[in-house]
């Protein structure tokens, strides 16, 4: 939950991409509270506004509805890429697979 804030407010502030990215790079023991706001600042978050965004109670809905149409979905876990309605987890796929599977999905 912690990362995912994190996310909404590095993604509030145009820098969800890089923060995402940077969020999977760090270490599990950084993906505190203090840490994560740490990430967002090093990936050029507004500190500020990053604060304000996360005492926002809609960030928090935000999350919650995300993930209830993440799980209604079949999403296990991240990341997680759909084609067309097949939900592929994991980042280990074969390009000929994903060329496969777009192809059937046209």
């Amino acid at each position: 939950m912690t990362a995912a804030l994190a996310w909404c407010c590095a993604d509030e502030q145009g820098k969800g991409e890089a923060m995402a990215t940077a969020l999977f790079d760090a270490p599990v023991d950084k993906l505190t509270p203090e840490g994560c706001e740490q990430i967002a600042v090093d990936v050029g978050c507004d500190r500020e506004r990053y604060r304000k965004t996360l005492a926002d109670p809609a960030t928090h809905d935000r999350i919650v509805h995300d993930t209830a149409d993440a799980k209604a979905a079949g999403v296990r876990g991240l990341p997680t890429i759909f084609i067309g309605t097949t939900g592929l987890g994991g980042a280990d796929h074969e390009p000929a697979e994903l060329g496969d599977l777009i192809q059937r999905s046209i």
